[in-house]
């Protein structure tokens, strides 16, 4: 036994039962790995990673790895953002000061006067008054890249997915709103998007990054991408890349499996 984790083989029994023996909480069973035989011995590895196992009519010795240690995935909770901004949400909304001050041009004089020469007389152009949303909200960083993917150029898609890589599930949620057609985006940045996306699959690259960005993105675009026959079309040239892609990643994970249980099926000498 280390210091928190006890592996038990018990007589009669198959298997071995793996016991988080924290002392700082009461000691819980956390796997049972099964085995065909049963054990003759174990030893767990200094660092509690590794299980090492010998079995009955069985010279090999099997190894298995603590899952309990296994980091969760960086984009596990990309699709739950929401959920987890709203759970952190104050209970109750900043209250605005009483008083706050504000700072008003002045003529020079004697008395206070304001200067209010700037102020539209009656009459001038309403539309100066109107404030255009576009002008408060430029093109991204991700914008600006999907732009230049435009040409094809591989280094340009590797640019979109470096930048990605280094955002976290926050940023990149918000990223990915920006590319909508209201806040200043466009449906041509999410076509370029999804185009990247894309690329990813059919070259085989950054799988799992691909999927927790493709997944995000139809949850925050879904409605727009209902509305635009391109981006339909394009949507399920994306599936058919999506399936092609895990048809490639299965292929690999049966010979895989296939390899692993012919070496455990043969007799070592």
């Amino acid at each position: 036994m280390l210091s928190r984790w006890l592996a038990v083989a018990l007589d009669g029994l198959l298997g071995v039962r793996v016991v988080d023996a924290d002392g700082r909480r009461v000691a819980a069973l956390v796997d049972v790995l099964r085995t065909a035989t049963a054990p003759t011995s174990l030893s767990l590895g200094p660092a509690g990673r590794l299980l090492a196992t010998t079995h009955v009519d069985d010279a090999g010795v099997y190894l298995w790895a603590n899952r309990t240690l296994f980091d969760w995935s960086r984009w596990a909770h990309l699709l739950s953002v929401d959920a987890i901004r709203k759970r952190n949400k104050p209970k109750e909304p900043p209250k605005v000061p009483k008083s706050a001050p504000f700072f008003l041009p002045t003529v020079a004089g004697l008395a206070p006067k304001f200067d209010l020469s700037a102020e539209p007389t009656d009459g001038a152009d309403d539309s100066a008054r109107i404030l255009h949303l576009g002008a408060l909200a430029p093109i991204t960083e991700l914008g600006r890249l999907l732009l230049k993917a435009e040409t094809g150029e591989p280094e340009h898609y590797d640019a979109v997915m470096d930048l990605l890589k280094g955002m976290s599930p926050w940023q990149l949620d918000s990223e990915l709103r920006q590319l909508a057609p209201a806040p200043g985006g466009s449906t041509k940045l999410l076509r370029l998007f999804l185009v990247t996306v894309q690329r990813q699959l059919d070259t085989a690259r950054d799988f799992e990054l691909a999927q927790a960005y493709l997944g995000l993105f139809l949850k925050l675009h879904g409605p727009a991408i209902s509305e635009c026959a391109e981006l339909r079309v394009l949507l399920q040239a994306v599936g058919e890349s999506q399936a092609e892609s895990w048809q490639r990643l299965q292929g690999s994970i049966s010979a895989t499996l296939c390899l692993v249980s012919f070496l455990r099926s043969s007799t070592l000498g």
